[in-house]
């Protein structure tokens, strides 16, 4: 099916598109077990804690930074996802501040990595309390460290809702609770007192081994072939490999603080049109591309799949999917590709490894 031309509105040419990388950059080394690619630099080893480091995007930061050569430390209320990382957990609630500083002060890290949070936009504020008090908590307990490490916060690109325009870094328009907890989240950093450097990353629509939820719905959905798009429809969106946002972490804890601390990057690939990645999931895990059905159709089905996952039923597309796949959200992720490079991983390589990763922990929902 040919594509559809992009509006005028986007000052874009069909050449002119937005492309992931299909070339592999020079200069990266492969970490077994992970098919992770990261830079490794020729630098010393670092103390470095991860909060949050059992989660989606830690598992795959803790494994970076085990090849890297650093001493890790991951704090989470749940077991890493790997049994090789259970040597470097400590089971700790970072709400709970005596405990938290009880091990930055045994740890003292240089490096921080605040990954811990909630992210299921079923939760409400209170259940999410770690993703600001959690924050607060962190900068409390490494106030007083003799050498104070370098914070690398991790927000989300939910701060806005898709089609805002950001005027700014401290420039909000949070749609969901867990947007908000967010906004709240950088407002505590823009307005702390304390003398540690931070950096901010706002990882945009992350994907990969690992992912929480990707497994029981979209990727779900595509290998049934349950996932439509609109026909017509095809939006600019940011997606990021996990491979990609673990690499731009990492290189902003390696850089000049003074370069990077106080200031956002956004984690993310450069943007592509959905298409892209939808119809290469859906090739790789069934051998077709996505159906197109006409707007109408899909908005009367996204009805009856409101109605479905009240019940428990499964809901291929609902009110809020069909807003999204309309809606082109993108970010500004070209500062972080200036100052980071590119991510180490095609985007046809990334896919293939997810759906092996898939296949491998999923055998009975996803077959060859």
């Amino acid at each position: 099916m040919a594509r559809p031309e992009p509006p005028a509105s986007r000052g874009l040419t069909r050449s002119s598109w937005p492309k992931f990388r299909t070339e592999r950059p020079a200069g990266r080394i492969a970490i077994e077990g992970m098919n992770d690619m990261v830079d490794v630099p020729a630098s010393a080893a670092r103390r470095v804690l991860v909060t949050g480091g059992s989660g989606f995007i830690g598992t795959h930061l803790v494994t970076a930074l085990l090849a890297r050569g650093d001493v890790v430390r991951n704090v989470d209320i749940k077991r890493p996802n790997l049994p090789e990382h259970a040597p470097y957990w400590t089971d700790l609630d970072i709400n709970l501040l005596p405990d938290l500083k009880a091990v930055v002060d045994e740890f003292q890290p240089e490096v921080i990595f605040n990954l811990a949070g909630i992210a299921d936009l079923a939760f409400g504020e209170e259940a999410m309390l770690v993703n600001t008090l959690g924050l607060s908590n962190l900068l409390e307990a490494t106030a007083d460290l003799p050498n104070l490490p370098h914070l690398i916060h991790t927000s989300s690109q939910m701060i806005a809702k898709p089609g805002y325009k950001i005027k700014g870094p401290q420039d909000y328009d949070a749609y969901t609770v867990y947007g908000e907890t967010k906004v709240k989240s950088e407002k505590i950093l823009y307005a702390w007192q304390g003398a540690i450097p931070w950096t901010i990353i706002r990882p945009a629509n992350i994907w990969g081994p690992w992912h929480p939820t990707m497994p029981t719905s979209t990727w779900k959905y595509l290998d049934r072939r349950w996932y439509m798009m609109v026909t017509g429809v095809d939006p600019l969106r940011s997606y990021g490999n996990v491979h990609t946002v673990v690499h731009q972490m990492i290189s902003a804890s390696l850089a000049d603080r003074a370069k990077v601390a106080g200031k956002m990057f956004y984690g993310a690939d450069a943007a592509m049109i959905t298409s892209d990645w939808i119809d290469g999931f859906a090739k790789a895990l069934t051998g077709k591309p996505v159906r197109r059905m006409p707007f109408a159709i899909l908005s009367a089905l996204s009805w009856l799949g409101e109605i479905s996952s009240r019940v428990g039923g499964p809901s291929p597309i609902n009110r809020g999917r069909l807003y999204r796949m309309r809606s082109e959200y993108t970010v500004d992720v070209q500062p972080t590709l200036d100052a980071f490079g590119p991510g180490p991983l095609t985007l046809q390589e990334g896919i293939n490894e997810t759906v092996d990763w898939l296949r491998t922990r999923f055998p009975d929902q996803f077959k060859s």
